[in-house]
């Protein structure tokens, strides 16, 4: 559908924040918003098993996100600036927590949601009042099954005592009736005497009821199995997204650790990209349910003016089609990866894809019809590879 390549990085960074709340009864295009925001949830989120230190590993995951939107967008290892400023590129330490301050109100470590609550139902009204009967449906049919073999296993009992005289065999019904743990010294004894007389359930496998049990089960797994089809599946977005009202402050960590915290910071662009042009975002926004940080930020960077977000994907997609990079370190345009081999080319093409409505299509058509690319040994390979394999057959 050639969806715009801006459009795409807005929906991956705050589609969340496109879609009206409560998140209920979505059309397929707010849906569409609100799964994209699973690349945020890229990052290992080890919270859910409970084990280890859960600040720690809140704050990781924090950080790894950090990492995965800095590299993919910006082409630069911000991460590095989390414990100290970074020892090659211009980035502070405050830097650093000012970009963790845009992503903080939906990463908060202190309200922390594991995995499961972060979870989004995709389901409309239509369909959850559909699961509600129908598992209401299965646990009365469950019910009736139970009542069945308690049924069966009263009448397995009753043979056992049918020539023992009324008042033992009030006192045998009383006891096999009675809990395991409640039952007195007297009942387990009476039972002991009169084991065919305690036939739990669980039991009717093992004795001469087998085929009426089975029966029983086969019968109501029928049933269950009709009703759990009509049930519509489980759908869920595993997304990223903030809890509104709820805005946390976020500090710059000495050396990293989140329990020596400095001053508070607000959130914004690294300080040499917004030294290219003035850039602010705000802390909260009115319109909004959410704080809309994310998406003041993925505005910010695909509003074509951006110094890298359009030069490092347009270098991703050189990358991918010629084998190598315009330049050669697609995750690192800092001071430790490769100078560009032909940086007017990549700001001409950069330029260019943003001119031309973030289109990847016309993006791919422009490489792949240039004459570097048909002279390419990359192409020439990818020919003969298709001719031998043709030939082989």
């Amino acid at each position: 559908s050639d969806k715009p390549f801006n459009e795409f990085v807005i929906e991956q960074l705050a589609g969340d924040e496109l879609v009206p709340q409560p998140h209920k009864n979505l059309s397929a295009d707010l849906q569409e918003k609100l799964i994209a925001t699973g690349f945020l949830r890229m990052a290992a989120d080890p919270t859910a098993s409970g084990q280890g230190d859960p600040d720690l590993s809140r704050n990781q995951v924090m950080a790894d996100t950090l990492k995965i939107v800095s590299a993919s967008f910006l082409g630069l290892s911000v991460g590095c600036a989390q414990c100290h400023s970074h020892r090659y590129d211009p980035i502070s330490q405050g830097d650093y927590y000012r970009m963790r301050a845009i992503f903080e109100p939906a990463l908060d470590w202190k309200n922390w949601r594991n995995p499961a609550g972060r979870l989004v139902s995709l389901w409309t009204d239509e369909q959850r009042k559909l699961a509600s009967d129908c598992d209401a449906e299965v646990k009365e049919l469950e019910k009736q099954r139970l009542a069945a073999w308690e049924k069966l296993s009263d009448s397995i009992r009753e043979k056992a005592i049918t020539d023992l005289d009324d008042e033992l065999k009030n006192k045998i019904r009383e006891a096999a009736k009675t809990p395991i743990a409640k039952r007195t010294p007297e009942q387990k004894k009476l039972l002991t005497e009169y084991p065919l007389a305690n036939v739990p359930v669980g039991t009717l496998l093992q004795r001469n009821a087998k085929k009426e049990y089975d029966a029983i089960a086969d019968n109501y797994a029928q049933q269950i199995t009709e009703v759990k089809n009509r049930r519509p599946v489980d759908d869920y977005a595993q997304c990223l997204t903030e809890v509104p009202g709820k805005v946390p402050e976020t500090f710059l960590f000495s050396r990293g650790d989140a329990d020596q915290p400095r001053q508070k910071v607000e959130p914004s662009e690294l300080t040499i990209l917004a030294s290219w042009r003035p850039t602010k975002i705000a802390p909260t926004n009115s319109a909004l349910p959410s704080t809309g940080r994310r998406l003041a930020f993925a505005q910010h960077l695909t509003d074509g003016q951006h110094p890298l977000t359009a030069r490092v994907y347009v270098n991703r997609v050189w990358q991918w089609l010629f084998g190598s990079g315009l330049v050669a370190t697609p995750d690192d345009f800092g001071r430790l990866g490769d100078k560009p081999s032909h940086p007017e080319l990549l700001d001409h093409l950069a330029i260019r894809f943003a001119a031309n409505g973030w289109s990847h299509k016309r993006l791919i058509r422009t490489l792949v019809l240039s004459r570097a690319y048909r002279q390419s040994p990359i192409a020439d390979f990818g020919l003969r590879i298709a001719d031998s394999k043709q030939g082989s057959q």
